[in-house]
C-alpha cells in the first residue's frame, strides 16, 4: 500500500493496485464464509441468537477478519458479539454495555484482553469457552437493558421527497 503511493512507474502502480484488489476480494470471500457459518449456527441453535452476547468460536476463522465479521454480527442481531478463532478473539458491543467491563468480569477465564467500550480483543483457552459464554451473558443480563438491544439509527435531518433533487 505504501509503495502504491510512490510507485516507480504507472505499470508498477497498476500491478500493486491489482494485487491489493485481489487481497481485498479474498478477504471479502473469507468474511462472507464466516458470516454464512454464523448464520447457519444461529439458525440451527436459536438460543445463540437470543443470548444477550453472541459468543461463537471456530478454528478455521481467520483472526484478521473476525473483527469485521463481529461488527456485522452485532449490527445484524442488535447485540454484542464475541468471535474467537483461538489465535485471538474479538468483540463488538452496543451502546449500553461496556465490553471491557464485561470482559473484566470474566478476566480469570481469559489469557488477556483489552480494548474500549465498544470493541475489544481477547485470548481464551478452548476449555474455558462454555463458562465464558455463561458468565459474560450473566453480566450482560444485569447491565444491558432490553431497550439497548434495539438497532439505533442516527438521523441528522429529515428530508421530504419534495426537497430532493438530482
Amino acid at each position: 500500500a505504501a509503495e502504491l503511493c510512490f510507485p516507480q512507474s504507472e505499470t508498477r502502480a497498476a500491478e500493486i493496485a491489482e494485487e491489493l484488489c485481489a487481497v481485498n476480494r479474498q478477504r471479502q470471500l473469507e468474511e462472507n464464509r464466516i458470516i454464512g457459518e454464523i448464520r447457519e449456527r444461529i439458525t440451527a441453535d436459536p438460543s445463540i441468537g437470543e443470548d444477550r452476547v453472541i459468543v461463537l468460536a471456530d478454528d478455521s476463522w481467520h483472526h484478521g477478519v473476525i473483527g469485521i465479521v463481529a461488527s456485522r454480527v452485532t449490527e445484524k442481531y442488535s447485540r454484542p458479539s464475541v468471535l474467537i478463532s483461538f489465535e485471538g478473539g474479538t468483540g463488538r458491543s452496543v451502546r449500553g454495555l461496556n465490553l471491557v467491563d464485561a470482559l473484566g468480569c470474566c478476566s480469570d477465564l481469559l489469557l488477556k484482553y483489552g480494548g474500549h467500550e465498544l470493541a475489544a480483543g481477547l485470548s481464551i483457552e478452548r476449555e474455558k469457552l462454555p463458562e465464558f459464554r455463561k458468565r459474560i451473558n450473566e453480566y450482560a443480563a444485569e447491565h444491558l437493558a432490553a431497550d439497548d438491544l434495539v438497532t439505533d439509527i442516527d438521523i441528522d435531518t429529515e428530508l421530504f421527497p419534495s426537497e430532493a433533487t438530482l
